[in-house]
């Protein structure tokens, strides 16, 4: 494996931060303050699950979905990379699974086919 090094230099902000007197107060008071901070949010795990509708920077994919209940994962986590330069892979995708639906997924696209195929029909046939 290549030895992969990330560089982060710290950043400086001044945010001004407001906050009410008490509780309920419409009067805020204002404070502005210096920080410095290392662009990094740390994460131990994220699941496949949590990143749907998410754009990130920088994905570390440090492994794969396993068994039957996370197939085809892999398209929805390399997907929230916003560039193929920000996507890292520990492991590598194996070329070998089959990527295609399964079967009970099928069944479920032709019954849901089947049911709005149903409920236009009664709608037809109201007017």
């Amino acid at each position: 494996m290549n030895d992969l090094k990330f560089k982060l230099e710290p950043e400086q902000f001044s945010p001004t931060i407001s906050i009410p007197q008490f509780h309920g107060s419409k009067k805020r008071n204002e404070f502005r303050c210096k920080m410095k901070q290392i662009p990094a949010n740390m994460n131990d795990a994220t699941t496949g699950h949590k990143l749907q509708g998410m754009s990130k920077d920088v994905i570390i994919i440090t492994s794969w979905p396993t068994g039957t209940m996370f197939k085809n994962w892999e398209y929805v986590v390399l997907s929230r990379a916003r560039t193929i330069s920000g996507l890292y892979l520990v492991n590598p995708i194996d070329m070998e699974k089959k990527f295609e639906p399964s079967n009970q997924l099928k069944q479920y696209l032709i019954h849901a086919k089947n049911l709005e195929q149903t409920m236009l029909q009664k709608l037809i046939q109201k007017k």
